[in-house]
């Protein structure tokens, strides 16, 4: 999968990864490091500790979506924060004064700060956006892959597997047949998904397939009201929804010793 026109430029630089802003004046640097991600514009540094990222409950902060039109349509990519990084990320906006930014700010009443101000939609964009977001929850949870973001080799490792790895988000599916229905609300009622955003981490262990395939079946013929299990199909269906889905391409940023074992 190629990178979007935004993250294609996205380079190690200044102890961590630099994805310059796009356009120049009308959106903001995003540099994620060991210690946090700083969003810039200009002379202008907001700082976002990685573990404040997440849900917008409180003095928190995500990567989301960026509106370009009044109609809302998410196309780019921005920076949202609440409590104590509202201000800093009002300021980053104030700094980026096009008329694009003004339309959005009005059109969508939203606060955010652009970081992709793009103008057509771009399902390349979608995946970058979706993990990097991914990314930044991660390092929230897991400070032992942090240190890897000032090494330029794994940083350039990061950006060549994105570049050549699937890494669009997969949402639940419910299956357009009643069979299939019923075999992914067996895989939903056993957990047999990926969390987070429907692709494990790669560090995640690799569940025994025929132990999940035989879970479903047993799930399966234990529902009155389901069809009789045909084995077959359920195998395919769990195999190509969960067993065989590639992981998030994060290797880079694993601890050595972890990503050797």
């Amino acid at each position: 999968m190629t990178l979007s026109v935004w993250l294609r430029a996205a380079r190690p630089a200044d102890g961590g990864l630099l994805v310059p802003a796009r356009p120049t004046r009308g959106a903001c640097d995003l540099l994620i490091t060991p210690g946090g991600v700083d969003i810039l514009a200009d002379d202008l540094r907001v700082h976002l500790p990685f573990e404040h990222c997440g849900a917008l409950e409180g003095d928190r902060w995500i990567l989301t979506p960026w509106a370009f039109s009044r109609g809302g349509e998410d196309i780019g990519v921005a920076v949202l924060g609440g409590g104590c990084h509202a201000a800093g990320i009002a300021q980053l906006r104030r700094r980026r004064r096009t008329l694009a930014n003004w339309i959005n700010q009005f059109g969508s009443g939203r606060k955010d700060a652009p970081l992709y101000a793009a103008s057509t939609i771009n399902t390349r964009v979608e995946a970058d956006l979706a993990a990097l977001g991914t990314l930044c929850q991660t390092l929230a949870a897991k400070p032992e892959w942090r240190p890897q973001l000032g090494d330029p080799g794994c940083v350039e490792e990061f950006l060549n597997d994105m570049a050549t790895t699937d890494h669009q988000r997969l949402a639940l599916k419910t299956g357009a047949t009643r069979r299939s229905m019923e075999t992914l609300l067996a895989m939903h009622l056993l957990d047999y998904e990926h969390h987070p955003d429907g692709r494990p981490l790669p560090d995640a262990a690799r569940p025994d397939g025929e132990a999940v395939i035989g879970a479903v079946l047993r799930r399966l013929e234990a529902n009155p009201y389901a069809l009789p299990a045909d084995e077959p199909h359920v195998r395919a269906l769990v195999h190509r929804r969960y067993l065989d889905i590639e992981p998030w391409p994060f290797n880079a940023f694993m601890p050595k010793t972890a990503a050797h074992t």
